[in-house]
């Protein structure tokens, strides 16, 4: 997801209907932390580097949920805090810009 899309999304009515889910993970594996970056992408924003935040409406969140369940391996550890009436967000410095996974094989 773009970031202006995420950020441009001020409609107050639109934004009542949605609710700020913030996933965080914790995944060794690359191939399935890349899958997992993926997946996120297309919800929502990288905020930090294992943290994506997403507004979303019931039906997205459920389908994120399905989907996180069909993609976590045992060794896994997902996690989803839906955030929703009265909530704040405090933030400190400048977002950082995240590029692709890093991959390193030895």
């Amino acid at each position: 997801m773009d970031r202006e899309d995420y950020f441009g999304d001020t409609d107050s009515e639109i934004r009542a209907k949605k609710s700020l889910a913030l996933v965080i993970y914790d995944i060794s594996d690359n191939k399935q932390r890349t899958r997992m970056v993926k997946l996120l992408e297309s919800f929502g924003i990288r905020v930090q580097r294992s943290a994506f935040e997403a507004w979303l409406d019931k039906k997205s969140y459920t389908k994120l949920c399905t989907m996180i369940t069909d993609l976590v391996e045992p060794d896994d550890h997902v996690k989803i805090y839906r955030l929703s009436g009265a909530s704040e967000t405090r933030v400190w410095g400048d977002m950082p810009d995240f590029d692709d996974e890093e991959i390193i094989i030895i």
